[in-house]
């Protein structure tokens, strides 16, 4: 139908903005397809779209907000969704990231380590899910650090990036590669080892200057990471 058209091209227009790190904009196109999507009563459109706000609105630090629609989709997708489907991980892996945002580090594990047990089973019996491991990797990597627990995380970041750096040619550039990279080198600061982090710090400025742009949050934090393991460095070394 028309309704289910427009609103999937609002979802993906609102995915688009919120790569941009225009949040705003993106929560207030979110919540068009929503409106359209269920005026429309497409369960499917509805549920992809209920799952990108909740995306949108922990960015926007609305976690409460987040995990509200996150329960209301992981109640359709059962209805909808044969079980083991990855979607499933998709669900939990951000329910974790919204659940570490209200303070909860050891919830964020349990869910996180779930969301890659859903990944990992989906990839072994060939189902799609494999591709998203990277990100998955790069996510509990992130809530490591959060739990305080760096050697954790520079393990899952490092995996990530072998994984993620294995498909690219020279020259190509990956926002996901750029925030594995960014990832690690938050890890190997946590862990004293500010030579390691600023090498790694400037590739991610590399990849996400290329794949987000200059004055995209996720470049700037990682040339402020760079410029700050390259002072501890020159500090460690003199």
């Amino acid at each position: 139908s028309n309704a289910r058209a427009s609103a999937m091209l609002l979802t993906n227009y609102a995915q688009m903005l919120y790569d941009l790190a225009r949040l705003d904009d993106a929560a207030s196109y979110a919540e068009r397809a929503y409106q359209l999507a269920q005026a429309a009563g497409d369960q499917l459109a509805i549920n992809q779209t209920r799952l990108r706000l909740a995306r949108i609105y922990r960015a926007q630090h609305r976690p409460a907000d987040s995990l509200r629609l996150l329960d209301e989709a992981q109640t359709a997708m059962q209805k909808l969704l044969p079980p083991g489907h990855f979607a499933f991980a998709a669900v939990a892996a951000e329910r974790a990231l919204a659940l570490q945002q209200q303070g909860s580090p050891e919830a964020a594990m349990n869910f996180m380590d779930q969301a890659m047990q859903i990944d990992e089973q989906a990839a072994r019996h060939g189902r799609a899910g494999a591709q998203y491991l990277p990100i998955l990797l790069t996510q509990r990597a992130t809530i490591e650090l959060a739990a305080q627990r760096p050697d954790a995380s520079a393990a899952d970041a490092r995996r990530a990036v072998m994984l993620l750096a294995e498909g690219l040619q020279p020259g190509d550039y990956s926002s996901n590669l750029g925030l594995a990279y960014l990832t690690l080198a938050r890890a190997l600061s946590a862990l004293q080892k500010p030579t390691e982090a600023r090498t790694v710090a400037r590739h991610a400025v590399e990849q996400l200057r290329l794949a987000l742009g200059e004055a995209h949050p996720e470049t700037e934090a990682a040339v402020q990471l760079a410029a700050a393991a390259d002072d501890a460095a020159k500090g460690a070394s003199s």
